[in-house]
């Protein structure tokens, strides 16, 4: 019996620990999702970022054609028109390689965001793994203690049984003696 209350002992404070390891485990998740959160807005701000140079590059393209349009009519000295084009097509071109950096860094964000993600729900769903292996061992290994117990007790109520019939013949022959 002290045996299976030690036994049972052992396995309130495995649960307990594995209780805490799963509370741990719920808070790894929470800042996991918290830094997938950071990184979609990441991601987010980069994709605004994007957005932002491309209506640039467009105004700068129509500021651009207009300034050329505008140099065109008013002066009548063309290659100064074709300079000033050329200076706004240089800072067109210049915008659009600032565009496709910003694209290719927005890509690799979200990729890195994407693999982070994929990493921490692998851990994840192998720590949930872990721990419903524990949580059935513990539901085993309880389960035995209980059988255990019930047949301890068996063992002890048959000794009673046998030792309460031992008693009552030893009472018999001694009444038959004194008879």
């Amino acid at each position: 019996a002290e045996e299976a209350a030690r036994d049972r002992q052992s396995a309130m404070e495995t649960a307990a620990r594995e209780k805490q390891r799963l509370d741990e485990a719920v808070k790894e998740r929470r800042r996991a999702e918290e830094d997938a959160a950071r990184e979609k807005q990441r991601a987010d701000d980069l994709a605004r970022d994007l957005r932002n140079a491309e209506d640039a590059i467009a105004r700068e393209k129509k500021r651009a054609a207009e300034e050329a349009a505008r140099s065109l009519a008013m002066q009548h000295d063309m290659g100064k028109a074709v300079q000033d084009l050329q200076f706004a097509l240089a800072d067109l071109d210049k915008a659009k390689r600032e565009t496709a950096a910003l694209r290719d860094k927005l890509e690799d964000e979200q990729q890195r965001a994407a693999d982070q993600m994929a990493r921490k729900q692998r851990d994840l769903e192998e720590h949930a793994d872990r721990v419903k292996s524990l949580e059935r061992g513990l539901e085993d290994g309880a389960q035995r203690a209980s059988e255990e117990k019930a047949r301890q007790l068996q063992d002890l109520q048959d000794q009673l049984g046998k030792s309460d019939r031992e008693r009552r013949a030893l009472q018999k022959q001694l009444q038959d003696l004194k008879d």
